[in-house]
């Protein structure tokens, strides 16, 4: 635990420090082209959650640290969640989603989608279609396709005879769906307003655990 503790240090003192000059450089991800932030806080993501899973299979988990919420906030909003639409989905949508946090790092932000693109600002004014109520920890974690532990070895019993590559996928679906729907249905994810319009919106954007394909049609892509 101390290793992940000291990696977090460390990227956290990076965060702070880089100008948003060294912050807008391009980089690589999964999702396609980047900025450097995109990179430093998924890692950052990357190692809050695999401290949470273990001391949560041991019962020891207390909550996120109030410290890392907002640069979780700040990924997932700023860069994931813009970085993951699909623009050939949308086709004809016009829409806006409310996102409504409470807790550390908390505030709303409104996320617009029209004429093939998607933009999410700071701020909870004008009208929307859609409003979505969670905390950091509960987004970030359904976003990363987080799932209980007993989710992940159902998941895994599955019949492995159509091949390690594609018995992975169907076990990354499985936990993700499960991921969501679970926060969904404890009421720890609030979804309201139009329900047509949220579904819709759903499927355009790429879900974390579909990046295998979303990462051969990037390179494809160039």
């Amino acid at each position: 635990m101390r290793e992940f503790h000291q990696e977090l240090d460390a990227i956290l003192r990076i965060y702070r420090e880089m100008s948003d000059g060294d912050w807008e450089r391009p980089a690589w991800f999964f999702v396609g082209p980047v900025h450097v932030r995109t990179l430093f806080l998924a890692q950052f993501a990357d190692n809050v959650f695999h401290e949470r899973d273990l001391l949560l299979a041991n019962r020891r988990w207390t909550g996120l640290d109030p410290e890392h919420a907002a640069p979780l906030v700040d990924w997932f909003l700023r860069e994931l969640r813009p970085a993951s639409f699909r623009p050939e989905r949308a086709r004809g949508l016009t829409a806006a989603m409310r996102y409504r946090l409470h807790g550390a790092a908390g505030g709303e932000w409104t996320m617009t989608v029209r004429d093939g693109a998607c933009r999410i600002e700071p701020g909870g004014e004008g009208r929307v279609d859609v409003t979505l109520v969670a905390d950091a920890e509960t987004l970030v974690a359904a976003a990363q396709a987080r799932a209980p532990a007993w989710v992940g070895r159902l998941a895994r019993s599955l019949d492995w005879s159509r091949g390690p590559r594609r018995a992975e996928e169907t076990v990354a679906a499985i936990t993700g769906t499960t991921s969501l729907l679970w926060s969904v249905a404890r009421r720890r994810i609030r979804v309201g307003g139009d329900r047509r319009i949220a579904a819709r919106l759903n499927r355009s954007f790429w879900h974390f655990w579909e990046r295998t394909a979303m990462t051969a049609k990037n390179i494809a892509r160039g």
